[in-house]
């Protein structure tokens, strides 16, 4: 999970990075990447290994919802600051 949030942070650090209104598409794009790129490490775990799937997916997700809701709560912190000056 963590491979996956770097890759995703750097592609939308390039897309921020060249700012104007992609800023927030490449954002939110981000989150979506990772949503669909965890959904596929949620499929290759069950079928690889011996797990309950409704405890593992309920657990993967409530760590997975709680780390997006932190992200979008630290970048509206972040953007209010920006839109303030």
């Amino acid at each position: 999970m963590a491979g996956i949030a770097i890759v995703v942070y750097v592609l939308s650090w390039f897309g921020i990075k060249n700012g104007g209104e992609g800023q927030v598409l490449m954002s939110m794009g981000g989150i979506v990447i990772r949503l669909l790129f965890s959904m596929l490490l949620v499929v290759f775990y069950l079928n690889k290994f011996a797990v309950d799937p409704i405890i593992f997916v309920i657990n993967f997700f409530s760590a997975y919802f709680l780390f997006t809701v932190f992200e979008i709560y630290c970048l509206l912190v972040n953007l209010r600051h920006q839109i303030k000056k």
